[in-house]
This record gives C-alpha cells, structure tokens and sequence, in this order.
C-alpha cells in the first residue's frame, strides 16, 4: 500500500483538512440532504474502484478501506454506509 505520498489516486485536496472535512465525516440520510449525500457517495464510490485498480485488488473490507483512506489520525467515518450502497 504504501505512503499517502505515493497513493496516486488520492486527490489533489486530501491533505487539505478543510476541504476533506465533510467527506471524512458520517453521511447523513439521503433525506436530510439529497444533494450532500450523493456528492459524498460518488466521492467514495470513485475514489474505492480508483484505489482498488491501482493497488490491483478489487477485494475489499470496511477494514481494507479504512487504512487505505486513513489521513493522519482521521479515519473515514462512513465507508460502512458506502459500502452499503455499492452493494445495492
């Protein structure tokens, strides 16, 4: 897996903490707020199947992601909810 330095697929703003903000945080119900949660959705949907072709494994766990997305000491909070999603 290796350093965040040489994970190409992260994009250009993951060390940006302001920006990465909402997308580390836990996604509210799609009735809350539609157009926020299915931003943050694509966000995650793309940036796995990204991830998973250039680390060529496309097996994958809540576990898996979670080290592979990990910034600093902030772990996504909602790629359980993701991966749910991707399972529909």
């Amino acid at each position: 897996m290796g350093d965040e330095g040489s994970k190409k697929y992260l994009p250009s703003f993951w060390h940006d903490d302001v920006a990465m903000q909402g997308y580390m945080s836990v996604i509210k119900a799609r009735a809350v707020n539609p157009i926020d949660h299915d931003r943050k959705i694509k966000f995650w949907e793309n940036l796995i199947a990204k991830s998973c072709e250039a680390e060529g494994n496309a097996i994958i766990s809540v576990d898996l992601l979670k080290k592979r997305f990990r910034r600093g000491d902030q772990i996504p909070a909602s790629l359980n909810i993701v991966l749910e999603h991707l399972e529909r």
